[in-house]
């Protein structure tokens, strides 16, 4: 977001907190009971900021807890200190795009890159990692390449059977987030001709978070 502060512009934190779901499709759910939080002052304001909105819809008495995030190293930082024995999950969305953008980037013919996409897609979404990290580092030899085996060797923990998990109903995808991304931030901040300083930035997400909230509550 453009940043009269910063050139490079702030980078902003937004996760959903949810105590249930309701199915909208045969295989399609939405979580229910969300909460908001955000910020632009980085993951030792988030951490808590997320913490008190999960505390807010009974986290101490859950059952599980699952964590789900697209890999970033500050999610694992807010998993580990905020919600310690909670399941991650690393959305398989972001786990297939950077699969993709993999093997785009060893320019194979479009019959061969989609053979290999097909035969990693299956494994990634069945969680098979040690089997997808096989076909990966014998197939894609670019620096892409090497850099989504290791990825996928740095997020192995975070990888699940999301195939298993969606035919339970079970949340695979940060949609959730996406959405609430937009909805916190994007459709506030990013109107045409907009900078911002983050002290003001805070005040008005801050608001935003707390004026939904109240709406869900």
């Amino acid at each position: 977001m453009k940043s009269r502060d910063n050139p490079e512009g702030m980078e902003r934190k937004v996760g959903v907190v949810a105590s249930g779901k309701e199915q909208t499709g045969k295989e399609r759910f939405k979580l229910t009971d969300r909460r908001y939080a955000a910020t632009f002052l980085g993951v030792e304001v988030f951490g808590p900021l997320v913490y008190v909105e999960a505390a807010k819809l009974g986290i101490e008495g859950a059952e599980k807890v699952v964590v789900l995030g697209d890999g970033a190293d500050w999610i694992d930082t807010v998993a580990c200190r905020y919600f310690p024995g909670s399941e991650r999950r690393l959305d398989v969305w972001h786990l297939l795009k950077r699969c993709r953008e993999a093997v785009r980037a060893e320019r194979l013919e479009p019959g061969e890159a989609g053979k290999l996409m097909s035969e990693l897609s299956k494994l990634l979404w069945c969680g098979q990692v040690g089997e997808a990290l096989r076909v990966v580092r014998a197939r894609l030899k670019s620096q892409v390449g090497l850099e989504f085996a290791g990825y996928l060797q740095n997020q192995r923990s975070w990888i699940v059977n999301a195939q298993q998990l969606k035919a339970r109903g079970e949340v695979v995808g940060s949609g959730a987030v996406e959405k609430a991304a937009d909805i916190v931030v994007s459709r506030r901040f990013k109107r045409r001709g907009m900078s911002w300083r983050r002290a003001g930035a805070e005040a008005i997400v801050a608001l935003r978070a707390d004026i939904l909230n109240r709406a869900a509550a």
